[in-house]
C-alpha cells in the first residue's frame, strides 16, 4: 500500500492538480457499508485444464481440513499477523512450478510489502504450491484484466486474484471451487451528505440513480466496473447518465474520490475497507 501511495503522490506531482482547492482540502472518505451484490471468488484455470482444476480443489480441501484455510484467514481479518513472504517472479521450469498470475492492487487479497508478497491469495497459493509439491513462482500483472487473458494463453498455470466468477469469465477459464463470498460497496466522501438516510443496499441504488450524471469510479475489469457500467450481470448506471473513470487500482480512485474529482468508488468490500483507512490517515485534519 506504501508503494501505491508514493506512485500516485508521483503521478500527480507530474501531472499538476485539476483544482486548487481540491488539492489543498483533501476530504476524508467513507465506506457506505451495504453490499451490492453476492459475488464468490474462485481461482481459475485454463479451459480444459481438469487435472489442474481437480489438484487445486483437493489441496484447498487439504487447507480447510488441516486448519491451514482459517488460519490464513484469521492473519487478515481477525487477530492473527499476515506473513508477507519472498518469492521467484520469473519461470525457469514448468515441469516442476507452480506459476500464478495476480495483480497486487487489491489488499487484504493480493498486495507487496516492497519486494514481498502479502494477502489471502498470496498465502493460499504458497500453501496450494506445497501441497503440490512444486516451486511457488508469482506474476504480478499492471492490469488486473491482464490475469485472465495470461491463464487463457497458457503464461501461468491459474490466476488468483480476488477473482469473482461471473458467466462471461466462465466462456474463457474454469473455476475452482468458491473460497470466498465478496460484495461491492460505494466509498464516498465523508461530508457528502447526499447520502444521508440511506438505510439499504437498494437505498444505495435508487440514489445513485437519482443522482444521474455523477462520476464513478472503479478498478479496471473488475466487477466494480461491471456493475456500475452494466453488463449480462448487471443493470449499471449508464441509463442515469453516470460518467465512468477506470484506474489500475482502486485506491488511486478513492485518492481522487478524496479531491472531489469523482462522487463515488465501487470496490469489493475488504478492499474497500481498507483503502478508506490508508487515505483517511494520510489526510491531515485541523483541530
Amino acid at each position: 500500500m506504501k508503494k501505491a501511495m508514493g506512485l500516485f503522490c508521483a503521478a500527480i506531482l507530474a501531472l499538476g492538480c485539476f483544482g486548487l482547492a481540491a488539492c489543498a482540502n483533501p476530504s476524508r472518505v467513507k465506506v457506505l457499508d451495504y453490499l451490492l451484490t453476492d459475488e464468490d471468488y474462485a481461482f481459475c484455470v485454463q479451459k480444459g485444464n481438469t487435472a489442474l482444476l481437480n489438484s487445486v480443489n483437493n489441496a484447498m480441501e487439504t487447507l480447510k481440513e488441516n486448519g491451514k484455510f482459517n488460519e490464513i484467514l484469521n492473519k487478515y481479518f481477525g487477530d492473527g499477523a499476515p506473513a508477507p513472504f519472498e518469492c521467484s517472479t520469473s519461470s525457469t521450469n514448468r515441469a516442476t512450478e507452480f506459476v500464478v498470475v495476480t495483480n497486487t492492487a487489491f489488499a487484504p487479497f493480493d498486495y507487496k510489502e516492497g519486494n514481498k508478497f502479502a494477502g489471502v491469495d498470496m498465502e493460499i497459493a504458497r500453501e496450494i504450491a506445497s501441497l503440490l509439491g512444486k516451486k511457488l513462482v508469482i506474476i504480478d500483472e499492471l492490469e488486473f484484466a491482464s490475469v485472465l487473458t495470461s491463464v487463457q494463453q497458457g503464461i501461468a498455470d491459474i490466476g488468483i486474484a480476488g477473482m469473482t466468477i461471473t458467466d462471461d469469465r466462465k466462456e474463457a477459464v474454469d473455476f475452482c471451487a468458491p473460497y470466498y463470498k465478496a460484495s461491492q460497496v460505494v466509498i464516498v466522501r465523508e461530508g457528502d451528505d447526499r447520502f444521508d438516510g440511506i438505510h439499504s443496499a437498494e437505498d444505495v441504488v435508487t440514489k445513485l440513480k437519482a443522482l444521474g450524471k455523477i462520476g464513478i469510479g472503479f478498478q479496471s475489469g473488475t466487477t466494480g466496473e461491471y456493475f456500475s457500467k452494466g453488463n449480462n450481470d448487471y443493470e449499471g448506471f449508464k441509463e442515469s447518465g453516470a460518467k465512468f473513470s477506470s484506474y489500475d487500482a482502486a485506491f488511486y480512485a478513492t485518492k481522487d474520490l478524496s479531491l472531489g474529482r469523482l462522487d463515488v468508488v465501487m470496490v469489493d468490500r475488504e478492499p474497500a475497507l481498507r483503502i478508506a483507512k490508508a487515505i483517511n490517515a494520510d489526510i491531515k485534519v485541523e483541530e
